[in-house]
């Protein structure tokens, strides 16, 4: 049993989905995590950095503009997948009869944070997992404006694959023996990612 789930662990390494797949798997795997709802458990902001890094030591064949180019597009275009899946999910719950354990007034709410903190939540989110992949559904439920979103979706996009892929790109072509201690590095970004969530669950969960 240990031996299945080391293997299933491997497949969800960044180090291997670029071996493996190379770019086109990368590629597919950012437009999955930013976009579909079963894609929150991809890696995201470790896998940026792992793709420019193997570019540096030159293990994946691009040029670092393409590379970040490509997972900005991949990145918008998983987002706008996300926020038109919730667009189609606000309409309903809009339309829905409520019941205990559904009230509209959660989906004005919901609309109402949008509308005033929407652009910056989308921006930060983009460094946050769990959160990039469900902002973008949450902000189609809130119907924000689409033209409004498109901007902030583009800005948290190239400020998320400008600055990871570029940092790993750096230190593989100045650095190329890191490699050797990447699943340290990757292990110190999901930590760095992961505190400020797992600290606020913590702090709520000791106010309560």
């Amino acid at each position: 049993m240990e031996d299945i789930w080391n293997e299933i662990a491997k497949w969800f390494n960044p180090q291997t989905i670029i071996e493996v797949g190379g770019l086109t798997l990368f590629l597919l795997v950012v437009y999955a995590e930013t976009g579909l709802l079963i894609g929150f458990f991809l890696p995201g902001d470790s896998l940026q950095f792992t793709a420019g890094l193997m570019a540096g030591i030159g293990v994946l064949k691009v040029n670092i503009f393409s590379l970040v180019s490509m997972a900005a597009l991949a990145a918008i275009l998983g987002d706008n997948t996300g926020y038109w899946i919730g667009r189609k999910i606000g309409r309903t719950l809009y339309n829905r009869k409520e019941t205990w354990y559904y009230k509209r007034s959660y989906v004005i709410l919901t609309r109402a944070y949008f509308m005033k903190y929407g652009g910056i939540t989308l921006i930060i989110g983009r460094f946050l997992p769990i959160v990039r992949t469900f902002a973008p559904v949450l902000a189609g439920i809130a119907q924000m404006p689409y033209r409004k979103y498109i901007i902030y979706s583009i800005i948290g996009a190239v400020l998320w694959t400008g600055s990871l892929i570029p940092i790993g790109y750096f230190l593989g072509t100045q650095f190329p023996e890191i490699q050797n201690y990447l699943e340290y590095i990757i292990i110190l970004i999901v930590v760095i990612t992961t505190g400020p969530i797992i600290y606020k669950i913590w702090k709520e969960t000791r106010k309560k």
